[in-house]
């Protein structure tokens, strides 16, 4: 009876579990998410004005979702060793540029998770990396202008910016 009226009352019965399992997707993802009768016009402007609705609140905030996802749902691509004085900046909160990367395993795209190894070869850490494995391999160890010059780049960006790393020791 998938989203075809009741004969009885004209109410639509079907989709309810789609839209509730929409809605725990969505709390797990850090939204919140309101169900309302979509038939009358504008169903969004009616919502903002205040229109009954029933509101499925986020059950995480959005960058936690985001760090959730980044270190437990995506499977890495690769690994990416740092020297000291990159695993400081990280412990400060900085993004990982190529100068602290020491070695590179795995082959991975652009946007893909790769795992970030101390030097005592201890997971510190996951991010989505913003360059292929053969350019990450071309400008590792390299000061950014070096990097950008190797590449033909104006500007090179950091390998893992902070708001695509999930940094789990301290």
């Amino acid at each position: 009876m998938g989203g075809q009226a009741n004969q009885t009352s004209g109410v639509g019965t079907g989709g309810m579990a789609t839209k509730l399992l929409a809605a725990q997707i969505a709390q797990s993802s850090g939204c919140h998410m309101a169900i309302m009768d979509g038939r009358d016009p504008s169903p969004l402007s009616r919502l903002a004005d205040g229109a009954k609705a029933t509101w499925f609140k986020a059950t995480i905030s959005p960058k936690n979702a985001r760090a959730q996802w980044i270190s437990g749902t995506m499977k890495p691509r690769g690994t990416l060793t740092i020297d000291d004085g990159a695993y400081a900046a990280l412990n400060r909160g900085k993004s990982l540029l190529a100068a602290g990367v020491i070695v590179i395993e795995g082959q991975f795209e652009k946007g893909d998770t790769v795992s970030i190894i101390n030097q005592k070869g201890e997971v510190c850490g996951h991010g989505l990396i913003a360059y292929d494995s053969i350019e990450a391999r071309r400008i590792m160890g390299q000061k950014s202008q070096d990097a950008a010059l190797d590449l033909g780049y104006e500007k090179v960006h950091p390998i893992i910016h902070r708001d695509n790393l999930v940094w789990e020791s301290s």
